[in-house]
């Protein structure tokens, strides 16, 4: 896959999904809801990355395929919410009323819920779904994550990508249900080899 169809692949799949999950959950907003996303088990990173690291082979492909999907869709959900709040250089909001032919009730309703609803998108520790410096290493590395073939390559791409929102503790618990607390236990297993 070249670079040009991975970046294609990202955004006709999980750009735009997440932008309509988000979409529903705003428009569907009722008091007390949160914005909600899929986060990965801690015991499911543990188990491929150390029977790879163990092995030297992926005995799970099925289960890699699955992490991928789940950290790709979160580095699209941290995108269109990146874009949502004005931390790039357009407006995320009015940019979906645009490509979704919104009116402009419901895209009052978005930037309503997406901007004033105070605890709406956050993450665990109260902070907002964005990342102003997070997003950029890992849509490079979602990118090459997309082109590798190789299963064992694709391991050491995500474990990349968890050492970003790793070091972000705030983003580690948009991937991984126990957030920073889970990625140190993870850090633990001897890591899979620099792709």
């Amino acid at each position: 896959m070249t670079r040009q169809d991975a970046s294609s692949v990202y955004y006709e799949r999980y750009y735009d999904q997440a932008e309509l999950d988000i979409m529903e959950q705003a428009l569907s907003f009722r008091k007390g809801k949160k914005f909600t996303w899929t986060r990965l088990y801690p015991n499911q990173l543990k188990n491929v990355w150390s029977s790879y690291v163990r092995l030297g082979i992926v005995l799970h492909e099925k289960a890699v395929l699955d992490i991928q999907e789940t950290m790709l869709y979160n580095v699209a959900i941290l995108d269109v919410m990146t874009g949502c709040m004005g931390h790039k250089q357009y407006c995320g909001i009015k940019e979906m009323g645009y490509k979704y032919d919104l009116t402009p009730a419901k895209v009052r309703k978005l930037q309503r819920v997406i901007l004033n609803e105070d605890d709406w998108a956050c993450f665990e520790d109260g902070g907002w779904l964005l990342s102003d410096y997070g997003l950029a290493p890992l849509l490079k590395l979602a990118e090459k994550l997309l082109m590798e073939e190789d299963y064992g390559r694709k391991i050491c791409y995500m474990d990349q990508m968890l050492n970003v929102v790793h070091a972000r503790s705030d983003l580690a618990s948009l991937f991984v249900i126990g957030g920073t607390k889970a990625l140190t236990e993870l850090s633990a297993v001897e890591h899979p080899g620099v792709a």
